[in-house]
């Protein structure tokens, strides 16, 4: 982690477990990590290794509660310990001279590590307060061996599950979702990417009896801010109103940045997935990449069934982040509603004696008729869509018949000869 400081410019937090001769900042085999947010587990099987902490001098340690608090300059770090001793603090040497190194034994027939949740020092009154609101969250650590499951919670409900994964070196992880990321579906698993979720909305439903049509709007409008592909050699910053790409020449075997202007289109991101679901039902699933950054999306398909039913729409960016829409309630008839004014026709017109009034469906309607100077004349209720009136005592003239249909509403002219 990488923390401001006024003085030294940037401080940092390192965590790893090789041993503190041939210290490294690499991941190592064994070692299982994820992160969402400002949330992070770490976790490891080998019992033999060891933890090491390593953070600048002058970084105090406050221990509450079995949770370990480091105040940095403007950032604040809540750690749990799981399944670690603290053995030894050492003072570092050469480049490091001003760190220290916090030494962790492991306890056997657990997994050992660490969950972590970093704050800014705005997002609290005080410090004392970060602490405070970090006691009273929920926290639910399983150790045991090949089982292992570690969530976190975040400030904002969000949160982060971690499960062991004895199969591979991928740990499995939940990022505030009841689905864990699935890492077939990302680009190459790269070394730093987005957590800003894409949005989605369903705009507008519409059903004609065969088919459902919705409108709605899906987009990942921000990649942002830190972006580096995997294997590649190129790390992108994007500021507000800057973009920074930052890459090795392997001629010469320099690192060499360039600054580009940060249009709207370096901050769009790209959606790998639309879905529509009922409930648990999947409806509908978008079956390629889908490169869209703005906008609405009208989807299409076969839906047989009638009645009540809550829809929502799943979207899912380049980088595995997952959102949800909010859920839209829409009655299904099994005929289809009024979708046009020419749709409804009146037979004879003009008229003298019967006259049949047809909506070109079997839904409930209500008929109203007015004369040409905007008094009611009469209501009648159809109950399949259509009905018949003897207009042969009504006054020569014109009159308007307005029919109300499944909240849609049109208003037809009639001649009585």
């Amino acid at each position: 982690m990488g923390a401001f400081h006024p003085a030294r410019g940037s401080d940092v937090f390192y965590v790893n477990t090789t041993d503190i001769d041939t210290l490294t900042h690499n991941k190592s085999a064994g070692d299982q990590i994820g992160q969402f947010e400002n949330l992070m587990v770490f976790i490891h099987k080998n019992n033999t290794r060891k933890f090491f902490f390593q953070m600048p001098s002058d970084v105090p340690l406050d221990s509450v509660n079995g949770i370990w608090y480091f105040q940095y300059a403007k950032t604040w770090i809540a750690l749990r310990p799981l399944g670690l001793n603290m053995e030894s603090v050492q003072n570092l040497n050469g480049i490091y001279s001003q760190h220290k190194m916090y030494i962790l034994s492991t306890l056997p027939g657990v997994l050992s590590g660490l969950a972590m949740e970093v704050a800014d020092d705005d997002e609290y009154p005080s410090f004392d307060a970060f602490k405070s609101a970090v006691q009273s969250r929920p926290f639910s650590p399983n150790l045991l061996q090949d089982s292992s499951t570690i969530r976190i919670e975040g400030a904002n409900g969000k949160f982060l599950k971690v499960k062991f994964n004895p199969s591979t070196e991928l740990p499995i992880v939940y990022r505030n979702s009841s689905v864990p990321v699935d890492y077939s579906s990302l680009t190459n698993h790269h070394v730093y990417q987005s957590v800003t979720p894409p949005s989605c909305s369903i705009q507008n439903i519409n059903y004609d009896g065969q088919n459902l049509a919705l409108q709605t709007e899906a987009k990942d409008s921000l990649w942002g801010p830190v972006f580096e592909n995997w294997k590649k050699g190129v790390l992108k910053i994007l500021t507000n109103d800057q973009y920074f790409e930052g890459k090795f020449d392997s001629n010469t075997g320099e690192y060499y940045w360039k600054e580009l202007p940060a249009s709207d289109q370096l901050r769009k991101g790209k959606l790998a997935l639309i879905q529509v679901y009922s409930g648990q039902n999947l409806l509908y699933s978008s079956s390629d990449s889908i490169s869209i950054n703005q906008t609405i999306q009208n989807m299409t398909f076969p839906f047989n069934q009638s009645g009540t039913f809550s829809f929502r729409l799943k979207v899912v960016d380049e980088e595995g982040n997952e959102t949800w829409s909010d859920p839209v309630v829409y009655t299904v008839s099994s005929s289809p509603q009024i979708k046009r004014q020419s749709d409804v026709r009146i037979v004879p017109n003009p008229g003298s004696g019967i006259v049949r009034i047809e909506t070109g469906n079997s839904l409930p309607c209500r008929f109203r008729v007015f004369t040409a100077d905007g008094k009611e004349l009469c209501e009648f209720i159809g109950s399949n869509g259509q009905i018949e009136l003897n207009v042969s005592t009504w006054k020569i003239g014109l009159y308007f018949i307005r029919i109300l249909s499944d909240s849609k509403e049109f208003t037809k002219p009639f001649v009585k000869e």
